[in-house]
């Protein structure tokens, strides 16, 4: 269900595409003031809902949409996830593994979270969560949010709530000489294991900016990942790289 606002002359259409099929629409000045709207969806493994306005005539009319609700949804049985994907404890949900451990509890009962290390770990919801800017920086990453990129200068919006309130760090090159560098700092960490360092990242431009992860102990500070490839496209990539016991 759904609440929709219509109102004005040569308004165009409001419509609702399921699985790319028109299931619902209405067209024209449907008064000043909202109304209700219903589409039963059915019995579904999986499905994709898109809400479509198409402007019509008058550049002054409005169409609104609040409160959309599911209801009567549940997830649907898959037969097992797959080996990128965690299955949440308390229902058939299946999650990307990038999800898992992320500060953010994609399962209604948690279970994505548990169990999960705390040092290290950070969405920059709450600052750096305990990683330091080296001393010998020519310049520090930022915390900012979507809201705060303007001029192209950062993405629209984090990794983790995909919106542009969540928070990420940024790395600003604009007027930086070449070789100019920002390093931040992980607290100390200790294993028996092997392990693996999961982190979303964002390059957009053309300078060929070169991003690093490295390893760093007692004797030696060694590159384990680095990226200088500029991104075709303004979106978020995930990478995994494992970190061997030392």
């Amino acid at each position: 269900s759904f609440w929709y606002s219509m109102y004005g002359s040569g308004i165009g259409t409001l419509s609702i595409i399921g699985d790319g099929t028109s299931v619902w629409n209405k067209s024209g000045d449907q008064g000043h003031g909202w109304s209700k709207g219903y589409v039963f969806i059915g019995q579904q493994n999986s499905y994709t809902i898109d809400i479509k306005a198409t402007i019509g005539k008058s550049p002054n009319a409005r169409i609104a949409i609040d409160d959309v609700a599911m209801m009567h949804c549940h997830d649907s049985a898959p037969a097992a996830c797959t080996k990128k994907e965690f299955q949440c404890k308390a229902s058939t949900r299946c999650i990307s593994n990038v999800k898992q451990c992320n500060g953010i509890e994609d399962c209604a009962d948690g279970s994505d979270e548990e169990g999960c290390s705390t040092v290290g770990n950070c969405n920059f919801e709450k600052g750096l969560c305990g990683w330091k800017h080296s001393r010998s920086n020519d310049f520090n990453f930022i915390v900012q949010k979507g809201t705060d990129a303007i001029e192209n200068k950062g993405p629209l919006f984090d990794h983790t709530t995909e919106t542009n309130q969540g928070h990420y760090i940024y790395a600003e090159s604009s007027g930086k000489k070449a070789g100019a560098k920002a390093t931040l700092f992980s607290p100390w960490l200790t294993f028996n294991t092997e392990c693996t360092v999961r982190f979303a990242f964002y390059m957009y431009g053309d300078k060929g900016d070169t991003l690093w992860l490295n390893v760093t102990d007692d004797y030696s500070n060694n590159a384990l990942w680095n990226s200088s490839k500029v991104a075709v496209s303004q979106k978020w990539h995930t990478i995994e790289v494992k970190v061997p016991r030392a």
